[in-house]
This record gives C-alpha cells, structure tokens and sequence, in this order.
C-alpha cells in the first residue's frame, strides 16, 4: 500500500512537471515571441553597427531596441531576449530605461564592454558583468554627454581587460592590463584621422592616432578590438595597429623609456618601452571582398586576435575570409548571408590616399 502510494505520487509529480513544462515552453513560443526568434535568428560572424558580440554574448538591434544572448549558457542557440528586459539603457540591471532613451540605432561591444547609441547620437556605456549603465562616457563628475558626430565613417568600444589579460610593448615585454583600459575609436569623416576618448579622461574624442603612411591612408572602414584598430581602404588594402593612451605613452601615472631593450623581471619590468607599435600591413585576399570588416579577440596578448572581410569565393558564394592577426594567409567561411558592406576595387590606385600632413623644410641647421 505505502509503495503503491509512492507510486502514484510519484505519477503525480511527473504529471505537474510536464504541465509546467510544457507552461514554459508555450510561454517562450508564443506567436510573437516566434516571430522574433525568427527575424533575429542566426549566429553573428561580422560585426556591424545594429549586430555584434564579444567572447561571452551575442546582441542585436530590433526596432531600436537591444536583444542579447548568452554564448556560454551551454545552449547551442539560446533564445533572444530583451536586455535588462525592456531592451535599453537603464543605471541598474533591473531599472526603468533612462528617461530621455527611447530609440538604440547602433550599439558595439568588445570584452567586457558594451555603448549604444541613441536617436540623438548619445552615448550610452555600461559593463556586461553588472549591466550598470551609464548614459556619461567619463567618470570624472559633473561632465557633459559624450555624443558621435553624425558624419562619421566608422566607430566602435574596445576593451583590453581580464580576457587579453596583457599586452607585449615593441620589444616584447609582457605588462599585465590591470582593472582593464577601455578607449571609444572613431573614424572621422575624411577617412584618414582616427580620434579616441577613455572614459578617464574628459568626455571628448581630443586625442588623434594617424593613420597609416603618416595619415594619408584614407580608410574605407574601420573595426577594433583589445585597443587593435583594423583598417581598409577602396582598393581593399588593410592595416592593424594596437594603441591606446595607455600604450602610446600618454599616461602620466605609467612609466615609459625610449631605451629599448627586453627587460628582466625586475623592478624595471613594469616600464614600457616607446614608441609604441607601428602599423602592421596585412596580406591581400585573392578574391571579391566588401569593406566590411570585424576583429575580435580569441585569447592573451597582442597575437590573439581574429580578422575577418566579408566577400565571395572563387564560385560566387558568399561569407568572410579569416585569419589570424599575424597569420600570413587567408581562409575563406561560406555563410550564404547578403553582403552587406561596398565592394571594393582592388585595382584601384587612385583616392586612396589624402595629401601629406608633414611639411618639408630645406636649408641649414647649425
């Protein structure tokens, strides 16, 4: 009678799991909830302005809105859901969004770092380990809104944090990230200066890094990761260069020397050597690309970092070519998806540069 009993409770609670079971799954395949999982389906394998993703989640823009998954929840495809549930920037996870956000037009995110931008060009800055927004890129108080000129050709977050863990200077010399170097890269209108803000410094974009050739390579596009500007051109040239504030020996708290050597572990272990990294030429692709381009970082160091160029192979078939940042060849991924950058002449020779920003002098100094 007792087993018999036992039986039937446990026929019961078997029963009431089903039920509830089958509850949520209803509840998460409702029409609607359906028809979004649908429009925003498929893994992101380039980065653009309304879809990216770092090592641990994946977000896209839906009718100015923010949805996010999880890439190690353990689910091969994990469902889409709202960010703090209403899908924009709110000062605590659980908290209404920021009275005057209503609409997100572009977001970008790298390590552990996620900014969107709003209708009014706005931006908004939060961590993805608290999801504590902050609509003031700078820390330092009572600092006006960070905006993005309207005119820009390219922008995007990096973070150089727990993840890349360090970084080598020019001689080789390991330095530890610490609490993490976050630096905001835009590439302005001309398409040869790049401007940079860092959260602990004023909220403005005043510090430059040319670009390649002395800056008169004219970028097409631009993409960055672990403080690693990725450029190309028209003609599908393409750089790599690391530098922030940090690295480019601005920082008055750090200790630099322009005596170059590989330094022992010592006490001298933390000084870094200058200048810092120049810019780094990439292989050609032999094929049909787009300007479309992403880095993201798969490991420690400088070496760590993945690129990839949208186009097509030799057959007309759609995806991105791929390698490592130091990788001397390309491999090509076919993904079937719409290209969604410009296509680029790789014969051209002539706009892809803008004209000298040095002056000559000639005479006699004594």
């Amino acid at each position: 009678m007792i087993l018999k009993n036992r039986k039937c409770s446990l026929t019961l609670l078997l029963a009431v799991a089903m039920l509830l079971g089958s509850g949520l799954l209803c509840a998460r395949t409702r029409p609607d909830n359906l028809e979004i999982q649908k429009k925003l389906s498929g893994k992101i394998e380039l980065k653009t302005f309304n879809q990216t993703f770092t090592h641990k989640f994946e977000f896209k823009i839906l009718d100015g809105k923010i949805w996010s998954r999880s890439k190690t929840a353990g689910a091969e495809f994990p469902a889409w859901e709202l960010l703090n549930g209403h899908g924009l920037p709110g000062k605590n996870k659980d908290d209404s969004p920021y009275a005057d956000v209503a609409f997100i037009k572009e977001i970008s995110a790298d390590g552990d770092n996620l900014i969107a931008v709003d209708d009014k060009n706005i931006v908004y800055y939060t961590k993805t380990f608290n999801w504590k927004w902050n609509d003031h890129f700078s820390v330092i108080p009572f600092t006006r809104q960070l905006k993005l000129p309207a005119d820009k050709r390219a922008f995007g977050i990096a973070h150089r944090g727990s993840y890349m863990k360090f970084y080598n200077d020019i001689d080789g010399n390991a330095h530890s990230i610490g609490a993490g170097v976050t630096t905001l890269y835009l590439l302005a209108a001309n398409g040869h200066t790049i401007y940079f803000a860092d959260p602990w410094l004023p909220p403005e974009f005043s510090h430059v890094v040319d670009t390649p050739c002395k800056g008169t390579f004219i970028a097409e596009n631009m993409a960055v990761s672990g403080s690693t500007i990725f450029l190309i051109n028209k003609a599908g040239e393409m750089y790599t260069r690391l530098y922030d504030y940090d690295t480019s020996g601005q920082n008055p708290v750090l200790a630099y020397s322009y005596q170059r050597e590989k330094r022992q572990e010592t006490s001298r272990g933390s000084v870094r050597s200058l200048p810092p990294e120049d810019w780094r030429k990439q292989p050609e692709i032999d094929g049909e690309i787009t300007s479309s381009i992403t880095i993201f970082q798969t490991g420690q160091g400088n070496s760590s970092f993945e690129l990839r160029v949208e186009g097509k192979d030799a057959t007309g078939k759609t995806g991105y070519y791929s390698k490592a940042i130091y990788g001397d060849s390309w491999t090509f991924a076919r993904t079937g998806l719409p290209l969604t950058g410009k296509l680029v002449d790789q014969s051209k020779t002539s706009g892809l540069y803008a004209s000298p920003k040095v002056e000559k002098f000639h005479g006699i100094a004594w």
